[in-house]
């Protein structure tokens, strides 16, 4: 009796991996290799930015991405992150800054880009 079948209903047990194909757990084991402090490669954030603010790295990087045209959901799947973690930034950054809403927030990020 092999551990790898699909008709054993305990095989999942042995072997936690059988659900996803070879392919995926491939990328993810590589992935996890490969990045600093377990998160994805596309997750390398780059140092926060000087703003009035008080920004943190993840935020910078977020309002940046958003202003280039990226979504929060498709950010959050190439970071690797649930659509609930960028929400989240999206928030905070909003109260840091005092918008009340992100396109507020762009155009605060962008004044003040073009004043530096």
């Amino acid at each position: 009796m092999s551990l790898s079948t699909n008709a054993n209903p305990w095989a999942s047990l042995f072997n936690p991996l059988a659900h996803l194909p070879p392919p995926r757990i491939v990328q993810q084991v590589a992935a996890i290799v490969r990045a600093p402090q377990g998160r994805a490669p596309s997750c390398v954030i780059p140092p926060a930015e000087p703003n009035p603010w008080g920004l943190t790295a993840m935020q910078c990087h977020l309002i940046k991405c958003l202003i280039a045209g990226k979504s929060g959901r498709g950010l959050a799947r190439e970071m690797g992150l649930s659509p609930r973690t960028i929400e989240s930034h999206s928030t905070v950054l909003r109260r840091k800054m005092g918008a009340k809403s992100m396109v507020q927030a762009a155009a605060m990020w962008t004044k003040h880009k073009e004043g530096t």
